[in-house]
C-alpha cells in the first residue's frame, strides 16, 4: 500500500479521546466519533488541530467545517478598504459559506481620561485573529509544544481623534471561530478624517495590544476547555443568534466596557478592548520588524513575551484562486474565499503565512522557514477498515480542511476496502466554492468519487483503489508540491490501480 498503510505515528495520542460531535458548539476537538456525525443546516464548526476517526463513518451535506483561522472583516485581497462581499465587490467572507459566522469589528473615539489623549488626527486600525495551538512532535516522549497562529490582517477601519487632548480609542470585535484573541495594529496620520489606503501593504501598521475574545482554549493534556492564559474569562460559542453582532457606541465618547460581551444576539460573543490613549500606545507606526511567535511549553498570551508594540502584522491573504489562476468576481461561481498568504521562505520583510496550510514551525513550537516540520493547526480525518466507516462530503456541505507536515499531509486516511464501501458511491468528495481538502485523499482499497466545480474540492494528491472524477463544471484535482509527502512517499497527482 502507498506510505504502507501506516496509521499516522501520533494516532495514539488522540485515539483515546472518546468524543460526540456538538449539536450547537462551533469548537470541535479530535478524537474518535463513534457515531456519523451527518452534519446538515448551516452550522460552523472550527476544527481544534489533531486526528478525527470516524468508525461510524463521516457524512456532510450542511454547514461549513474548517480549520483555518481567518479575521474579522476580511478584506478585498487587493484593497484593506473594503470589506469582502460589501459594496458589490463580489468577493465573500470566509466563514458566510454555506454559515454565517463570520466576524466584524468597529472602532469609536473615546474618552482617554485627563492627558491621556492619543496625538491628533487619524489612527488606521486592523486586527488579526489569534491562537495558540497544542502539539507534541516527538509522542509518544516528551511533552507538548504551544504553536501560535495569527490569521492574516482584516480590512482597516479608521478613526479621527480629536484637538482637545482627551481622546483615546477603543476596538470591538464580534467573533470569529477558533479565535482566542485578537492583536490589534495601527499607525497614525497627522491629518483629520483620512481614509483608510486601497492597497494590501499592512506593513505601515505597528501592533498596539491585544483583546481576549472569551473563547476558552483547549487543554493539551485534558482535552478540556479553559479560560485563555492571559484571559480573565472564558464562554462557549455556540451556533445560534444572528452573527456578526456588536455592541453599540454609547455616544459623547463614553467609552465601553471592555473584555468580552453578552452572547445574546450571536453565539459567537464580541469583545471590547481597553481604551487605546497615550499611557499604553507607545508608537504612531510600525518599528520595521515582523511580530515574533514566541514559543512555549505553555501558554503564553501575546505581549508578555517576545512582542513589542510597532512590530507589523503577518503578511495580507492572496487571491482567491482556481486551478489556472484568479477566481473573478461576478464569472467564477461559486466564489471560492481569499487565500492564505504564501509559505514563509526567509525572504526579508515577509512574514508568510502564520496561521493555515501554509505555516511552518519546528519541534519548539516556534514559527521556521518553510517546509519546516510541523504545520501547526493541521487535521486529519481518518476511518478504520470497519463496517459503515465510509465518507461522504457533498450536498450543501462545506469542507475547507488542510492537513500538515506531521501528517505527511495526509488530508483523509481512509483503510476501508471495496466490500464496506462499495460501487462508484462507496465514498464521495463533490466540491464548490466551499470546499477543499487540502493534502493527501488516501483511499487505496477503496471506490472514490469526486464531482466538483470552480475550486478543486482536492489539493494535493488522490490515491484510490478505483476512482470516479465526475461533473459538468470543470472539476478538478489541483496538484500542489509543497503538499506531497516528504520522501520516500511519491509524488503524485492521481493513483488507481
Amino acid at each position: 500500500n502507498y506510505l504502507g498503510g501506516v496509521n499516522s505515528p501520533y494516532y495514539g495520542y488522540y485515539s483515546g479521546n472518546s468524543q460526540t460531535w456538538p449539536s450547537s458548539n462551533v469548537e470541535t476537538s479530535p478524537g474518535v466519533y463513534a457515531s456519523d456525525p451527518k452534519l446538515s443546516g448551516s452550522n460552523c464548526n472550527f476544527l481544534d488541530p489533531g486526528i478525527y476517526n470516524f468508525p461510524g463513518g463521516f457524512t456532510d451535506n450542511g454547514g461549513l467545517i474548517s480549520n483555518e483561522l481567518r479575521p474579522p472583516d476580511e478584506p478585498n485581497y487587493s484593497n484593506m478598504s473594503q470589506r469582502a462581499g460589501s459594496g458589490g465587490n463580489g468577493y465573500i467572507q470566509f466563514w458566510r459559506n454555506n454559515a454565517s459566522c463570520d466576524g466584524t469589528f468597529s472602532v469609536a473615539p473615546v474618552t482617554a481620561g485627563g492627558g491621556l489623549g492619543l496625538s491628533q488626527g487619524t489612527w488606521f486600525v486592523v486586527v488579526t485573529a489569534v491562537r495558540e495551538d497544542a502539539f507534541n512532535p516527538t509522542y509518544p516522549s516528551g511533552s507538548a509544544s504551544y504553536y501560535p497562529r495569527a490569521s492574516a490582517p482584516s480590512m482597516c477601519r479608521a478613526v479621527t481623534i480629536n484637538n482637545s487632548g482627551n481622546q483615546g480609542f477603543q476596538v470591538a470585535v464580534s467573533n470569529v471561530p477558533g479565535a482566542e484573541w485578537y492583536n490589534v495594529y495601527a499607525y497614525q496620520s497627522a491629518t483629520s478624517g483620512a481614509s483608510c489606503p486601497t492597497d494590501s501593504d499592512f506593513t505601515r501598521f505597528g501592533y498596539i495590544g491585544s483583546i481576549c475574545s472569551g473563547s476558552g482554549a483547549l487543554s493539551a493534556s485534558a482535552h478540556t476547555y479553559n479560560a485563555v492564559a492571559g484571559c480573565s474569562s472564558s464562554f462557549t460559542e455556540t451556533n445560534s443568534g444572528s452573527c456578526p453582532s456588536l455592541p453599540s457606541w454609547p455616544g459623547g465618547n463614553a467609552a465601553l466596557t471592555a473584555g468580552p460581551g453578552n452572547t445574546t444576539s450571536c453565539g459567537l460573543g464580541y469583545t471590547v478592548s481597553s481604551v487605546f490613549n497615550n499611557s499604553n500606545v507607545h508608537v504612531t507606526g510600525p518599528s520595521g520588524s515582523s511580530c515574533p511567535t514566541a514559543p512555549g511549553i505553555s501558554p503564553d498570551y501575546p505581549g508578555t513575551a517576545g512582542v513589542s508594540q510597532g512590530c507589523e502584522p503577518p503578511d495580507g491573504e492572496q487571491c482567491p484562486t482556481i486551478v489556472g489562476g484568479c477566481a473573478t468576481p461576478g464569472v467564477t461561481s461559486p466564489m471560492p474565499p481569499n487565500d492564505p498568504a504564501a509559505q514563509y521562505q526567509g525572504t526579508a520583510g515577509t512574514t508568510g503565512d502564520r496561521a493555515d496550510e501554509n505555516e511552518c514551525g519546528d519541534t519548539s513550537g516556534d514559527f521556521s522557514t518553510c517546509p519546516g516540520t510541523v504545520t501547526p493547526g493541521a487535521v486529519q480525518f481518518s476511518f478504520p477498515n470497519q463496517n459503515g466507516a465510509c465518507f461522504d462530503d457533498e450536498g450543501n456541505g462545506g469542507a475547507w480542511v488542510f492537513s500538515g507536515r506531521q501528517y505527511d499531509y495526509i488530508a483523509i486516511y481512509s483503510l476501508v476496502d471495496t466490500s464496506t464501501c462499495s460501487g462508484n458511491n462507496g465514498n464521495k468528495i463533490a466540491g464548490g466554492g466551499s470546499t477543499a481538502w487540502i493534502g493527501t485523499t488516501y483511499f487505496p482499497n477503496a471506490y472514490l468519487t469526486i464531482t466538483g466545480s470552480s475550486k478543486a474540492p482536492v489539493s494535493g494528491q488522490v490515491v484510490a483503489n478505483n476512482l470516479t472524477i465526475d461533473g459538468s463544471a470543470g472539476v478538478t484535482v489541483d496538484y500542489n508540491s509543497a503538499l506531497a509527502p516528504t520522501p520516500p512517499g511519491g509524488h503524485l497527482i492521481i493513483y488507481s490501480p
